[in-house]
């Protein structure tokens, strides 16, 4: 039963132009991650990329050491795509680690902690 998943009610009937006229984020419909990254500064930060009512990216900036609380999602699976740094995971059940080029996935109802375990500033983009 899907009795938490919101109603989608913006559909369309067939193809349109981009809706978007945006030129802060979220909502701009070219981004590049270095771009924002320097407009953000000295992490830790996180800024949305993308948020309407069917995605949420956010892009999430942490220095050595630097870590999230444990939390979870009781409607969403939520993954990341790492652009920098050495993150690791520890999870209901175990501990994954990740560097730049690794996506990791996290489903629905698993506790996280996400933590920053290199020497570098890490910089991942999360899409739930």
């Amino acid at each position: 039963m899907i009795s938490s998943m919101p109603t989608i009610t913006d559909t369309v009937d067939g193809p349109i132009p981009p809706r978007v006229d945006s030129d802060t984020w979220p909502g701009v419909l070219h981004t590049r991650p270095t771009d924002l990254a320097k407009r953000m500064g000295t992490p830790p930060w996180f800024t949305p990329v993308i948020v309407d009512e069917r995605n949420q990216v956010t892009l999430i900036a942490g220095g050595p050491g630097h870590g999230n609380r444990p939390h979870w999602h009781e409607d969403f699976d939520e993954w990341w795509f790492i652009l920098a740094g050495e993150l690791q995971w520890e999870l209901t059940g175990g501990r994954t680690a990740a560097r730049k080029g690794d996506i990791v996935w996290v489903p629905r109802g698993t506790t996280h902690h996400i933590k920053n375990v290199g020497d570098e500033i890490s910089l991942r983009v999360a899409v739930g």
